[in-house]
C-alpha cells in the first residue's frame, strides 16, 4: 500500500468520523429537544392537574357552605310551617264558628265554600305549580291568584234580612 492511498484512507475515515459525530450531535440535539418538549408537556399537565384540584377543593368548600346555608333555611322553613299550621288550625276553628253564625243568620252555604277547598286553591296558587316550588300555577288547576281573603267567599259581609227586605 502506498502512503498516498493510506493517507487518503485516513482522511476518509476522519471525514466519516466527523460526519458521524455531526449526525450524533444532531441526534443528541434532537433528542434533547424532544426530551425538553416531553418535560414541558409533563410540567403543563401537572400544572393543569394542580389547578383542577384547586378548583375542585374550592367547589367542595362552596358546596359545604351552601349545604350549611340550606340546612339553616330548611330549619327556618320548618319553624314557619309550624306557624302556618297553627294559623290554619286557628282559621279552621274560626271557620266553624263563622259557619255556625251564618247558618243561624239563615244563609245557605254552598259546597264550594268549604274552607278546605278555598285553602287548597290558594295553596296551589302560592306554592304549587308545574315543576316549581313557589307558585307557577298549572293551567289544568284553573286557579285564581290573589290574597286568601279575596278568594274566600265567606269573608264578604252577610246582608241582614232587613236590608234584603227593604229592596
Amino acid at each position: 500500500m502506498t502512503s498516498d492511498v493510506k493517507d487518503r484512507a485516513l482522511r476518509l475515515i476522519e471525514k466519516e468520523d466527523r460526519l458521524n459525530e455531526q449526525r450524533a450531535e444532531s441526534q443528541r440535539e434532537r433528542s434533547e429537544e424532544s426530551r425538553l418538549q416531553d418535560a414541558i408537556r409533563r410540567v403543563r399537565r401537572h400544572d393543569r392537574e394542580i389547578e383542577a384540584e384547586r378548583r375542585r377543593k374550592e367547589a367542595a368548600a362552596e358546596a359545604d357552605a351552601l349545604a350549611r346555608e340550606r340546612h339553616e333555611l330548611e330549619e327556618r322553613l320548618e319553624a314557619e310551617v309550624g306557624t302556618i299550621n297553627r294559623s290554619l288550625a286557628e282559621l279552621e276553628r274560626l271557620d266553624a264558628r263563622h259557619r255556625d253564625a251564618l247558618r243561624r243568620a239563615g244563609r245557605q252555604l254552598a259546597q264550594g265554600q268549604r274552607l278546605a277547598n278555598v285553602i287548597s286553591k290558594w295553596w296551589r296558587a302560592r306554592f304549587g305549580g308545574w315543576n316549581a316550588l313557589t307558585g307557577t300555577p298549572s293551567p289544568h288547576w284553573n286557579t285564581q291568584t290573589g290574597p286568601l281573603h279575596e278568594l274566600d267567599p265567606l269573608t264578604e259581609p252577610v246582608p241582614s234580612r232587613t236590608e234584603g227586605e227593604a229592596s
